[in-house]
């Protein structure tokens, strides 16, 4: 698989990939994120090599923006009111999933555990001010995707800068981060919202998608680290 940009471009594609996927877990489904999906899930162009799952995933979320768009007036609002439904269902009722690393990594399964504080000091060595305006905890999926995105922006302005040694510390930090973080409950909570998922065709796909990126954005840092 390849993205249609390189080098400096690619490390801004990936913040704007990461920065989608974090919207799509935090934010009620609207027009504004339904424009913001389909115009950088079309950043992807996928070859014969390609992971299966991911290239599935891929296409699923653009066919259903594709059939969204054909609807008029009336059919969207309904087609917007069963994916609002699904969401609902899946993040803010009392049994729906959990989003927070520590619900499935911690031994209590309980939110704001180890895990949380773990991720919180990560953030504030960082400077990265997530400007909750929820009481979510800090290792929400969406802020560890939103962090992702955030350190992508920094690798791309240190490139810009021609700052290699903090390129690579920015590199490095994501490698862990996707190691002991992302990449050990991503696949337990997208099966969890598969589970969830009634009726139309967007959060099932989205979650197959972020599971495929994941993986292969940790060989895009590798790569990039070699």
């Amino acid at each position: 698989m390849n993205l249609k940009i390189e080098n400096i471009d690619m490390h801004k594609g990936r913040e704007v990939i990461y920065a989608v996927l974090s919207n799509i877990f935090l934010n009620m489904p609207s027009d504004e994120l339904f424009a913001n999906v389909e115009a950088v899930f079309s950043l992807f162009e996928l070859d014969d090599n390609a992971d299966k799952m991911m290239a599935d995933s891929l296409k699923a979320v653009q066919d259903f923006i594709k059939s969204r768009n054909t609807l008029k007036v009336e059919e969207k609002k309904q087609f917007d009111d069963k994916v609002l439904h699904d969401y609902t269902r899946i993040f803010c009722l009392s049994d729906s999933v959990p989003v927070a690393e520590s619900i499935y990594l911690s031994p209590s399964h309980l939110t704001m555990q180890e895990e949380t504080v773990k991720v919180y000091y990560i953030y504030k060595s960082c400077n990265f001010d997530i400007k909750k305006t929820s009481n979510e905890p800090h290792d929400h999926i969406s802020y560890e995707l939103m962090f992702m995105s955030y350190l992508s922006k920094g690798i791309a302005q240190n490139i810009e800068k021609g700052d290699k040694k903090q390129v690579n510390s920015l590199l490095h930090l994501q490698k862990m981060f996707l190691e002991e973080h992302l990449l050990k409950w991503v696949e337990m909570f997208s099966k969890s919202v598969i589970g969830f998922v009634e009726s139309v065709s967007f959060y099932a796909p989205a979650c197959y998608f972020m599971m495929g990126f994941l993986k292969y954005d940790f060989e895009i840092v590798n790569e990039s680290l070699s």
